[in-house]
């Protein structure tokens, strides 16, 4: 019993430390889709400041239907080899999560990219200028850390 607590605390304390390298910062997740490199933006904040196991994670991205706010209440988080770049990176796989604010959301009825944009900007989320930086998805932000997005396969409905 007492070992599996250690791992649990090693495994926290672990989460939290990569978890904290990325919080409240713009990083980015590279798409190649028909030979064209594309980029989604993703910033993570804590939901609750006293602990580290549940984030959100706000999405703009090319896919309209992706864009939000979704709610993460499990997930794994790694260090990774990346092998094109000889590069350790971030890997972040939401386990149990729900899209909270965005075009398919049961929580927020929005019916356009527009609205959400919207909703988004007075609900200070992203600011006119995050817009301004993140239109072209073909250009990544410069001095921004690039992270990789799993899919975990035990995905598990709220």
């Amino acid at each position: 019993m007492t070992k599996k607590k250690r791992k649990n605390k090693v495994e926290q304390q672990k989460k939290k430390i990569l978890l904290d390298s990325i919080l409240d910062k713009w990083v980015f997740v590279k798409q190649i889709i028909d030979d064209e490199e594309r980029y989604i933006f993703i910033k993570h904040r804590l939901r609750d400041q006293s602990s580290h196991n549940r984030i959100e994670q706000t999405v703009l991205s090319p896919e309209p239907f992706e864009c939000g706010i979704y709610y993460i209440t499990d997930y794994e988080i790694d260090k990774i080899l990346d092998w094109s770049v000889n590069q350790e990176i971030i890997e972040i796989r939401p386990v149990r999560f729900d899209l909270e604010i965005g075009l398919y959301s049961e929580k927020e009825k929005i019916t356009s990219y527009e609205q959400l944009e919207d909703y988004l900007l007075s609900m200070n989320y992203i600011t006119s200028q995050d817009l301004k930086d993140f239109g072209d998805y073909r250009k990544k932000l410069s001095g921004a850390q690039e992270i990789l997005l799993g899919y975990n396969s035990r995905k598990k409905s709220m």
